[in-house]
């Protein structure tokens, strides 16, 4: 608790930095002690699911782009929006279309 107070005080600014700092310490504390950091945490699991993020391209970019992030695992997409609400809505149903098991 110390650190991260100590780390704020200096880092006021830099919240991406000092979590990165703070988790760095974190998985060097649970190395040095022999316990995964997934178990430290109260983790059932050694693996972590993580999503990913469609860029702003045409939807059929975008489709082929979700077929082929569905078949490496990703079952969490998202995608980038606001430039132009028609393609926003082409491009979302385009990642539905290429992976519709994903939410």
């Amino acid at each position: 608790m110390a650190i991260s107070k100590t780390l704020k005080s200096v880092f006021w600014a830099q919240v991406t930095a000092r979590c990165a700092v703070e988790m760095a310490l974190l998985d060097a504390f649970t190395r040095a002690i022999n316990v995964p950091l997934y178990k430290f945490f109260g983790g059932v699991y050694n693996k972590i699911e993580t999503d990913y993020t469609i860029t702003i391209v045409p939807p059929e970019t975008a489709r082929k782009n979700a077929v082929s992030l569905y078949k490496k695992g990703y079952r969490t997409l998202k995608t980038k929006v606001g430039k132009n609400l028609n393609d926003d809505i082409d491009r979302l149903l385009a990642i539905i279309d290429g992976a519709p098991g994903c939410g």
